[in-house]
């Protein structure tokens, strides 16, 4: 069904708001050179248009289809003049409201351009082939290879074509506490290395163990989204189904002590690794069912705990004050640096995964405070709270 699209209303005091784009605005450093500055963007379609070219890109009504774009926020009346005069209002385009699905599959109003008959092709001046620029593949549709979703599901080195599996534990813990992991060993928790895995980085050991009378895999993922995404990839191609990860993360909220258990409800995806598991989208949340399992832990352990939003970034050194005020805004209460690669692997490959974190850094006042969080008792508590809450999906 078309999008409903309206006539603008009389001139108002104020026209601020979203811009839904679908041709060479979609280039961010084209919108920068017209504005002057940065403006808020996110993958964005509308429903009942095919976008076309002549000589310029413009929508045709088709019930069916559905064109991929993005919507700008937060502009002001001053970046609509300037994009005005840039689309020749009212000459070729004219701007007129509409509503688009946005991130997350939310329905946004917003503006749009719309060609007028100056714009539109005449018979002949079509270019050839101009549908296939509904491909989010097309540059001048997706100009930053981080929004080229592919849909293909087998990849060329698929984990499960060259990894073995291996009996193994359905439950893992995905476990960050080096110092943890060799206590369990070393303290005669019966713990036996099934798994070997070869890195550049180092090899690293996969452990089964007895938790509870019952079998549980054991192993450190690694820091940053790449690394523990691949981790995660070998422990499902091995035999896991049922993850439950364990770390630390900073704290963008000083009130938050250190120690706090948080326990993220969806990670903002400012990371890279996510992109290649899922279409692009501000978060992605963990699996209901294994959300579920440590909370009830939590709550028949009578440990109190923060629900909130994680902002998992790839940059440790490139998070500003800027960038973190705005994750604020979104709900995130804590910035880790995996959460969101985890949370992609496991709706792409269809397993349970969830993360418990606890307060530790803290990003809140005017210099970055480590508090000493990775000395914290918790590391230990959590461990066992995340094997729990493991067995428990």
């Amino acid at each position: 069904m078309a999008s409903t699209i309206t006539s603008p209303p009389a001139p108002a005091k104020s026209r601020s708001g979203a811009l839904f784009v679908y041709g060479a605005l979609i280039d961010a450093r084209r919108r920068t050179r017209i504005l002057g500055r940065n403006v808020e963007a996110e993958p964005a379609r509308i429903i009942g248009y095919r976008r076309e070219r002549s000589r310029y890109f413009h929508l045709v009504p088709e019930t069916r289809a559905e064109t991929p774009g993005m919507l700008l926020r937060g502009l002001d009346e001053s970046d609509f003049s300037k994009l005005d005069q840039y689309e020749e209002v009212p000459r070729l385009y004219r701007r007129q409201r509409t509503e688009v699905i946005a991130a997350g599959g939310k329905r946004a109003r917003c503006w749009v351009y719309m060609a007028t008959a100056r714009s539109r092709p005449t018979p002949g001046d079509r270019k050839p082939n101009a549908g296939a620029s509904n491909d989010p593949n097309d540059p001048a549709i997706a100009p930053m290879p981080i929004l080229e979703y592919d849909r293909a599901r087998i990849a060329i080195i698929e984990p499960s074509r060259v990894i073995r599996p291996i009996e193994i534990a359905e439950h893992c813990v995905m476990c960050f506490f080096p110092e943890v992991i060799a206590q369990l060993v070393r303290e005669g928790a019966r713990a036996r290395i099934v798994h070997s895995a070869v890195s550049e980085a180092g090899d690293y050991p996969v452990y089964e163990m007895d938790y509870g009378n019952r079998r549980i895999a054991m192993v450190h993922p690694g820091v940053g989204a790449p690394n523990a995404a691949a981790r995660l990839e070998r422990m499902i191609a091995l035999g896991c189904r049922k993850f439950v990860a364990c770390g630390g993360a900073g704290v963008l909220d000083g009130k938050i002590e250190v120690g706090r258990i948080v326990v993220p409800t969806a990670a903002v995806r400012d990371e890279g690794t996510s992109y290649h598991y899922l279409a692009p989208a501000r978060e992605v949340a963990p699996t209901r069912r294994a959300l579920g399992a440590i909370e009830a832990v939590l709550r028949e352990n009578n440990h109190d705990y923060l629900r909130g939003k994680t902002w998992t970034t790839d940059a440790v050194y490139r998070e500003t004050r800027p960038r973190m005020a705005r994750r604020q805004r979104e709900g995130c209460i804590v910035v880790d640096m995996e959460a969101a690669a985890f949370f992609a692997v496991a709706r792409f490959r269809r397993i349970e995964m969830a993360q418990i974190l606890y307060a530790g850094d803290s990003l809140a006042g005017r210099r970055w405070d480590s508090r000493g969080w990775n000395r914290h008792a918790m590391r230990e508590r959590l461990f066992h709270l995340a094997a729990s809450a493991c067995l428990r999906i």
